[in-house]
């Protein structure tokens, strides 16, 4: 009897490692095609519904008595120059910390993935005094791409309750100066969806088979499926060359499930020529 209990045990041990294999082995992500080659990759999958740091914010407070103006020619999709001029009648104190707002839904652009503030130090303006703000918020949010967005600069500690802020809105125009992502409705399918890269600047780009998917009909923004490929290179067929146009085709149905109808974003990184390191960009789309 004691012989044959310990044959149990150990063929419900080999079972198990069996088991524990069969889940480990990697599945097929994203594949990049062009009119010459096509690559594939494997990459491990895991699913997650954990929430980004895309929370709505808090309650803020708009001071009237300080005059917040961007040059509208320095608007570029990393960043601007502004001025912050004090018409009150005592020194006011202001931070280097800004954010940015989607004008329409008055939320904070979706920030880098691993991005960590930094604690606002305070700087002194005096009254009738004008401070010069060169604003480069590419480290926090990635390059921008077309739209109007609301800047704020918080004057006060944005770890209060109601910061006090000054706000602007600003118009940003990404076509020539950073590689243009969309998704085509038609390149839409609840499985799964064709990102084109139109890369039509003067620098070119690399990228991994990498990519972040995220439910925006939700509040907050939530990431619904993390990809990574542990082994990704920048190869040579992984590169969007400048005034090239490319296609990445992610399939998700097999290792998430086929999307519910609603609105969700796709998010890449990418390195341009010269850069030590990459950049977040991304599409929308909309299922149903």
């Amino acid at each position: 009897m004691k012989a044959l209990f310990c044959t149990v045990l150990l063929g419900l041990g080999i079972l198990g490692l069996c088991s524990c294999a069969e889940q480990s082995e990697p599945e097929e992500t994203a594949v990049t095609t062009t009119a010459v080659t096509t690559a594939g990759t494997k990459a491990t999958t895991t699913v997650t519904t954990t929430v980004t740091t895309t929370a709505p914010l808090p309650k803020h407070r708009i001071e009237k008595n300080m005059r917040f103006k961007v040059d509208a020619d320095s608007v570029r999709p990393w960043g601007c120059t502004a001025e912050l001029e004090n018409n009150s009648d005592e020194k006011r104190e202001y931070t280097r910390s800004y954010r940015i707002l989607e004008a329409e839904s008055g939320r904070e652009f979706p920030l880098c993935d691993g991005y960590e503030e930094e604690t606002g130090k305070a700087y002194g303006i005096q009254p009738e005094e004008t401070a010069e703000l060169n604003i480069k918020w590419a480290d926090r949010y990635g390059d921008l791409p077309s739209g109007i967005y609301l800047l704020e600069v918080v004057l006060e500690d944005p770890e209060d309750e109601e910061p006090l802020v000054c706000q602007t809105e600003i118009k940003v125009t990404a076509e020539g100066y950073v590689p243009v992502l969309y998704i085509a409705p038609e390149d839409v399918k609840n499985t799964g969806v064709t990102l084109t890269i139109d890369n039509q600047t003067d620098v070119g780009r690399s990228y991994v088979f990498v990519y972040r998917l995220y439910d925006e009909g939700t509040e907050p923004h939530t990431l619904l499926l993390r990809k990574f490929d542990s082994e990704a290179q920048l190869k040579a067929n992984n590169y969007v060359a400048p005034g090239e146009t490319l296609k990445l085709t992610f399939k998700w149905g097999d290792t998430y499930g086929d999307l519910l109808d609603g609105h969700y974003r796709v998010e890449i990184e990418m390195l341009a020529d010269g850069d030590g390191h990459g950049k977040t960009y991304h599409a929308d789309f909309d299922i149903g």
